[in-house]
């Protein structure tokens, strides 16, 4: 069960049964039933689209012969840990090719009639049921048992003249020893041919790799390097000096000397270039560098497939990771999948950085709202109370300018009646 859980992501139920004895059954015959899903359950809970392709009318023969012998596995397993020599298999008589005959499966009516019949039996011959008949398949299956005992009967008798044939092997195992021991001189000889045809492969190698590290020092170019050309010196290299002949220096060659004439007439001699060599660990620091570079080249290609997965949205990357499962469990786990992963993780953190800066964004702008909304409040307040003092000013003034006239005091038409103040919307 746990096999079916493991290899097909299935809901698996297993109920184990005794043996039924008071019905007559073996009472050896402990069985359990088990039941399951033909769909993988998803991370989800739920049911897969598909079922299973191992579960159908075309692979399901193939698919329980599997599960029967992994049974038998687990039951051999069980009885070598307990100490029994007893085996059990999955095989047929056919496939085991014993000889001995396959009965046929009786079914639950022909076990019920069988029984019923043995029960019969056991009474008095006066008081048995004659309508009761043994069914003719379980007939069969006796008559089958009875020919594989008397098969196996025969077969201890054949076992006997087995010694016979003792004697006989003695002589066919003087005739291998001797056979055995042409066969290990002639192993020698192909092991000591072998030995020389390495040595010979070895030879060849070596000169080879001296010419091609002979040649390296002329090609190379250390401000365009070959990968492949410098890997292959680096290996070149560590198989010479395996053997002490790794590359040296070449000697520096000699600058010509002017002659008696150039000398008078003050000519210029031109410098022989002397051979290029390089060191190895001039090489190998190039190599890290080719990899160094190769490596950033991959992790700004990463970076970039990255930027461009960050502009899905969440219900495309829930599909992706959806299809990335199923693959799992059908296909096996692609490379690709790994990144993938990382990909789906970063992009839901990045998400949620997102949203939560929205939500803060939000937030802040409602807060400038409701401030910029009391300061209107406020100032509308301020206007309003301005507005205010400037009529109980003019107010003031009309009933000063009521009791002069009470008291008939000479009204100056000439003097302007003074206005209302103007609103000033700075004034405290």
């Amino acid at each position: 069960c746990q096999e079916l859980v493991k290899r097909h992501g299935v809901i698996v139920d297993a109920a184990i049964h005794a043996p039924h004895v008071e019905g007559g059954s073996d009472d050896r015959n402990y069985h359990a039933h088990i039941m399951f899903t033909t769909r993988a359950i998803s991370k989800t809970g739920d049911f897969e689209s598909k079922k299973y392709r191992d579960f159908s009318r075309d692979d399901g023969t193939k698919t329980v012969s599997h599960w029967r012998e992994h049974f038998a596995d687990l039951v051999n397993t069980q009885l070598e840990q307990i100490g029994s020599t007893e085996r059990v298999s999955h095989l047929s008589y056919k496939d085991l090719s014993n000889g001995l005959e396959a009965t046929v499966h009786e079914g639950y009516e022909v076990t019920q009639q069988r029984r019923r019949y043995e029960r019969e039996q056991l009474k008095p011959i006066d008081d048995r049921d004659s309508s009761i008949l043994m069914p003719e398949v379980a007939q069969a299956n006796d008559d089958i048992k009875k020919r594989n005992a008397e098969k196996a009967k025969n077969e201890q008798i054949i076992n006997g003249l087995d010694q016979e044939i003792i004697a006989t092997d003695a002589i066919l195992s003087d005739l291998q020893l001797s056979k055995s021991r042409a066969d290990a001189e002639h192993a020698q000889q192909q092991k000591i041919a072998a030995e020389r045809k390495r040595e010979q492969l070895l030879k060849q190698s070596i000169a080879d790799a001296q010419k091609r590290a002979s040649d390296f020092h002329n090609i190379f170019n250390p401000n365009e390097p070959n990968k492949a050309l410098v890997h292959q010196y680096i290996n070149d290299y560590a198989l010479l000096a395996k053997h002490g002949k790794q590359p040296q220096p070449p000697a520096p060659v000699e600058q010509p000397q002017k002659t008696w004439w150039q000398k008078i007439t003050g000519q210029q001699m031109e410098n022989v270039e002397q051979p290029p060599f390089y060191e190895i660990e001039t090489i190998r620091a190039t190599a890290t560098a080719i990899a160094e570079h190769e490596q950033k080249q991959a992790q700004q290609q990463k970076w970039e497939r990255l930027q461009e997965f960050l502009r899905y949205s969440p219900s495309t990357v829930d599909s992706i990771e959806r299809d990335a499962i199923s693959r799992s469990f059908t296909k096996g786990q692609q490379a690709s999948d790994e990144e993938l992963a990382e990909f789906i993780k970063y992009h839901r953190s990045h998400w949620k950085e997102k949203e939560q800066a929205a939500k803060d964004w939000q937030a802040e702008y409602d807060r400038f709202m409701r401030d910029e909304a009391a300061k209107e409040k406020a100032e509308l307040e301020a206007q309003r109370q301005r507005e205010r003092e400037s009529e109980a000013r003019l107010e003031a003034y009309r009933a000063e300018r009521d009791r002069n006239a009470q008291t008939q005091k000479p009204v100056n038409r000439d003097e302007p009646i003074p206005k209302p103040r103007p609103k000033n919307d700075f004034e405290i």
